[in-house]
């Protein structure tokens, strides 16, 4: 066991180093549940072991109990005991070196009812020395099962207890004080297992004062036999009034292992209680491990539930994994929980599910740790699914606090189990549960390896949550860190992504997002769908750097899997919220294919009345998947409401179509998706590239998709202005290996607010929904530019032509619905509405301001080009230009 003194001293560089780390990979010493020594055993109360016995089963392990109603639990210092009274057994007793239960009989008459014997002792102390052993065995079989002592002074056991006894099973026994203070001591042993194939006895200890556990307690099941099967452990029981004091080491409740075919006993319980608030250390081990079997059923973990009042420093390693079996089904992880008023120091919890071959595989167990205050504590979790011919799934791995979690590290490998035959595993949850009406998460970390298993039907990747279980729960959210490996897995059919979950009805939200969601590859079917993140705050304010991987999984003869979705709002929907401010990188692909790829995510962002939207430096793909021979898939759609400013920073947001028939066939490309960019009233300054053209396609290129933005998105009579200084582009997809070009998308920008204020507009940035060439090249698409009342600037290129190769041009149309109050086309400008081929006609240019022809509010300043020819070349501006 590691001292206490490695523990002050190695905890604060844990939690510096975990909560500072940019980035961390799966170290490969951590794929397995890498737990140091839990120490020499204090109680065990496993199940007896059928190794070597061909079909015979291993048995259960007992349960253990250690409560106090008063006083503390605290690791035995070694400090003097009570001094001791008169001793109850006589030296003529004691003579020999053996006392009986005949010869205690003898002393004081027990009372026998109900196959007990109670033996009540007054006047002196129960004490047996060191050199002495108290033997039940003789207890007679056919009318005692349980021995209960009651004792008026203090019991002190020095030497040996002994109950076992011939062919049966050993005699169970319970040791009591009844007059405070009077206390417990054992600093020998008290064995209570069992000959071969029977059950180990019970044995309590029920102190009216203190109690000391010094020496040890075994209450283990007895072997198998080449007949029989092993026994199962004793429970052992131990309750203080007072303090209970229990050496340094560990508890071992493990099942027994099956021999052959048998199969192997279960893991049981460890069940902690502490009522007094006094706090403390706890620094104890717990093997709670299911039994192992050759080609039986393995055995499941036990279970621990460790429950402290006070503020309490863990330093606890604890292993509740199923049991491996050889060819049957192996046993499942067991739960364990720690709690606290107030939580610190380090937990080490393994529950994984057992691995076996041609049968179902284990699932992993549930471990956590609770408490109002946690600061400063580390978790690390190990319970992964096991392999199989149906894997077992990921367990979870949470923290639960009342308040606050601070400077903590929650760490898990949560992968699903690899399945041969069917199934694989999902992965596990890892998280914090915020349980009272508010909470504070700062400068925490959490790290998730939760893969999905490989199989023929691939698990899904696990998930990341961070909630409150109350609806009226408020979380603020600072410093915190995110690493996911939430990936699905290979198989037949490729597993979903996982899922990153972040909501609170109030609060606020800062840290760091590296997320790796991605699906599942097919290799006879259906990619699997990339992964989702969501982090919700309906009424405070987002302020994250995300670097996020949620693409869809490769199909094989069939389609490639979705992009994945990501929400991140402000507002929770409503109004009431503050700013979304967002930096990093998001992919969020559609899967690959030979026959139909998949289509990019939905992306949405949203902000409430006092904030805004902030793009800095952000890079967004939300793109169609390629297609080798058949159809790319289409782009998604990104989606951003704020109720005021949106600012869109040195960022690119895509969401192309992919390319179609990208090694043969005819496949087409797909088509661009939409960006919707929406403001209640404030400033729009939109800086980068937004890309939503088509794909590229052998048999033709994908349409071009759609861009909006609108400064009154709520129809309220007060619209924004608008500065376009990105390059906005929706143009139709490549035609190629003689192929046709896609048609070009279509831009709107809405600054209209009939009868209020309207906004201006200012295009410094080329918008560009020409058609795509190829053998054919496309047609140009639509632009629409609106303000009522307000002013529109145009510097740059508006360009809505025909592809190469042939077709018609689109609109350019700026005040068509409403006039602008001015409009402005600058010197460098260029609007571009031409035909292409020897058929194309030419598109149309329609600029309308307030007034009339020759109107003073639109101004075409010397060097401006407005360009609508056909595809001879011959100018239609007579026709199809209208400047007024």
């Amino acid at each position: 066991m590691m001292s206490l003194r490695w523990l002050l001293l190695v905890l604060p560089l844990l939690v510096l180093s975990a909560c500072h780390e940019d980035k961390v990979e799966e170290p490969q010493s951590e794929r397995g549940p890498i737990l140091p020594s839990i120490g020499a055993w204090i109680i065990h109360s496993g199940g007896g072991h059928a190794a070597g016995f061909a079909g015979q089963d291993g048995g259960d392990a007992g349960l253990v109990t250690l409560t106090t109603n008063g006083g503390r639990l605290l690791r035995d210092n070694g400090s003097a005991l009570p001094a001791p009274g008169v001793n109850l057994l006589t030296p003529a007793e004691l003579d020999g070196g053996v006392v009986t239960y005949a010869e205690l009989a003898a002393l004081s008459p027990p009372v026998v009812a109900a196959m007990v014997a109670t033996f009540t002792l007054a006047g002196g102390d129960l004490i047996v020395p060191g050199d002495v052993t108290l033997d039940l065995g003789d207890a007679p079989t056919g009318t005692v099962a349980t021995v209960e002592i009651f004792c008026s002074g203090q019991i002190r056991i020095a030497g040996t207890v002994r109950t076992r006894r011939a062919g049966t099973n050993g005699v169970n026994l319970g040791l009591n004080t009844t007059v405070a203070p009077s206390g417990i001591a054992i600093t020998g042993l008290v064995n209570t297992s069992a000959e071969a194939t029977f059950d180990g006895g019970q044995f309590s200890a029920s102190s009216a004062g203190k109690l000391w556990l010094r020496g040890r307690i075994d209450s283990r099941g007895g072997p198998a036999t080449s007949t029989t099967a092993a026994g199962n452990g004793g429970d052992v029981g131990l309750i203080a009034a007072d303090d209970l004091q229990v050496r340094a080491g560990a508890f071992y409740l493990t099942g027994g292992s099956g021999g052959g075919s048998g199969n192997g006993g279960n893991g049981s319980g460890l069940a902690v209680q502490v009522f007094n608030a006094s706090g403390g250390y706890f620094d104890w081990g717990a093997d709670l491990r299911g039994g192992d079997s050759g080609s039986g059923t393995a055995g499941n973990g036990g279970s621990a539930s460790v429950d402290l009042a006070g503020s309490v420093t863990f330093f606890a390693a604890a292993d509740a994994s199923g049991g491996a079996s050889a060819t049957g089904p192996a046993g499942d992880g067991g739960s364990i929980s720690f709690a606290a008023d107030a939580a610190t120091g380090i937990l080490l919890l393994s529950s994984n599910g057992g691995s076996t071959t041609g049968a179902p595989g284990g699932e992993g167990g549930n471990l956590s740790a609770g408490a109002a205050d946690i600061n400063r504590l580390v978790l690390r979790a190990w319970a992964r699914g096991g392999n199989g011919s149906s894997a077992g799934d990921g367990g979870d791995a949470q923290l639960f606090a009342s308040a606050i979690v601070r400077n903590s590290t929650l760490e898990g490998w949560l992968h699903g189990g690899a399945a041969s035959a069917t199934t694989g595993g999902n992965g596990g949850a890892l998280g914090i549960q915020a349980t009272g009406g508010s909470a504070l998460v700062h400068n925490t970390v959490l790290r998730a390896w939760a893969n999905g298993g490989g199989g023929p039907t691939a698990g899904d990747g696990g998930a990341v949550i961070v909630e409150g279980t109350l609806a009226s729960t408020a979380i603020s959210i600072t410093d915190l860190y995110v690493r996911g490996d939430l990936r699905g897995g290979n198989g037949s059919s490729g597993g979903n992504g996982g899922n990153v979950s972040v909501a609170a009805p109030s609060g606020s939200l800062r840290g760091l997002l590296e997320v790796d969601s991605a699906a599942g590859n097919s290799t006879a079917a259906i990619g699997g769908n990339g992964g989702n993140i969501s982090m919700v705050i309906d009424e405070g304010s987002l302020d994250v750097e995300v670097h996020a991987t949620l693409t869809g999984g490769r199909g094989a003869g069939f389609s490639g899997g979705q992009g994945g979705n990501m929400t991140l709002d402000s507002a929770g929907g409503g109004s009431a919220g503050g700013s979304c401010r967002v930096k990093g990188s998001v992919t969020s692909i559609g899967g690959q294919s030979d026959t139909q790829a998949g289509d990019g995510g939905a992306i949405f962002f949203g902000a409430g009345d006092a904030g805004a939207v902030i793009f800095s430096g952000f890079t967004l793909k939300a793109n169609g998947g390629t297609a080798s021979q058949g159809n790319g898939g289409d782009g998604g759609s990104i989606d951003v409401y704020s109720s005021g400013p949106v600012s869109v920073n040195a960022s690119l947001l895509e969401a192309k179509g992919g390319v179609g028939g990208n090694d043969g066939g005819t496949g087409s490309g797909g088509n661009g998706g939409v960006v919707d960019l929406n403001s209640d009233f404030g400033i729009m300054q939109l800086g980068g590239v937004v890309n939503v053209e088509g794909g590229a396609g052998r048999g033709t290129g994908g349409n071009g998709g759609v861009i909006v933005v609108d400064a009154d998105d709520d129809s309220s009579n007060d619209a924004g202005h608008i500065t376009i200084s990105a390059s906005f582009t929706a143009r139709g997809g490549q035609g190629f290996g003689g192929g046709n070009g896609g048609n070009g998308g279509g831009i709107n920008l809405w600054a209209v607010a009939t009868g209020g204020q309207s906004g201006d507009i200012t295009v410094a940035a080329s918008l560009l929904v020409s058609g795509g060439i190829g053998a054919v090249g496309g047609a140009g698409g639509n632009i629409e530019v609106n303000t009522d009342g307000g002013n529109v600037l145009v510097l740059a290129t508006i360009g809505a032509s025909a592809g190469l190769s042939g077709d018609d041009g689109g609109i350019i149309d700026i005040g068509g619905m409403f006039e602008p109050a001015a409009i402005v086309i600058g010197s460098g400008a260029r609007l571009l509405a031409d035909g292409t081929g020897t058929t194309g006609v030419a598109g149309f240019i329609n600029l309308d301001a307030v007034g009339s022809a020759p109107n003073p509010n639109l101004v075409i300043e010397p060097g401006a080009v407005l360009s609508t020819r056909d595809g001879n070349g011959t100018d239609q501006s007579g026709t199809n230009q209208t400047l007024d």
